[in-house]
């Protein structure tokens, strides 16, 4: 690819990896956008993707998005974001609808059961901890700081519902 090294150098002076996600903030109503770029040695022209908080995965925003990242007005890299506690409140609280939705009325689980089920998004923490910084790692698709995040989030909007049904007796 005859501009491989204006991509570099974009990428370079942007603290940009391949594969790595970085954010973009943009200044109309779209806001924040985890994206990455990811690295196509068949062809040599790199895809980009942006992750779905509400569909829970990545999904593919073309060359197009690229290119307007790169030369658009509008639109700035941002490393590694920094949530305000206004931001992961609504990303806990958007948990907490989702999981209501999914698992309907749990009114009659006993505090025991609340706690086992608390238990095990801990576990699933832990879990995403250990793929992501110990050597050993056997279930690598487990790791990565976006899986600890997701199940951060999970546990805490499960100790989030647990509270409302202590307060609801």
């Amino acid at each position: 690819m005859k501009n491989k090294q204006l991509i570099q150098q974009f990428m370079e002076e942007n603290g940009i990896e391949f594969n790595k996600p970085f954010w973009v903030k943009t200044y109309n109503e779209i806001g924040m956008v985890k994206c990455r770029i990811i690295e196509d040695k068949k062809f040599g022209i790199p895809e980009t993707e942006y992750y779905s908080e509400k569909e829970e995965k990545w999904n593919v925003a073309g060359v197009m998005w690229l290119m307007l990242v790169m030369f658009g007005e509008g639109y700035e890299i941002i490393p590694q974001p920094m949530y305000t506690l206004t931001e992961i409140k609504n990303r806990i609280m958007g948990e907490v609808k989702k999981q209501k939705k999914q698992w309907g009325d749990e009114s009659e689980l006993t505090p025991h059961q609340w706690l086992g089920l608390i238990q095990e998004e801990v576990g699933e923490i832990a879990q995403a901890v250990n793929e992501t910084y110990l050597p050993n790692k056997t279930k690598i698709k487990l790791g990565g700081k976006e899986n600890i995040q997701t199940e951060i989030y999970q546990a805490a909007a499960l100790l989030i519902r647990f509270s409302e049904r202590i307060e609801g007796e």
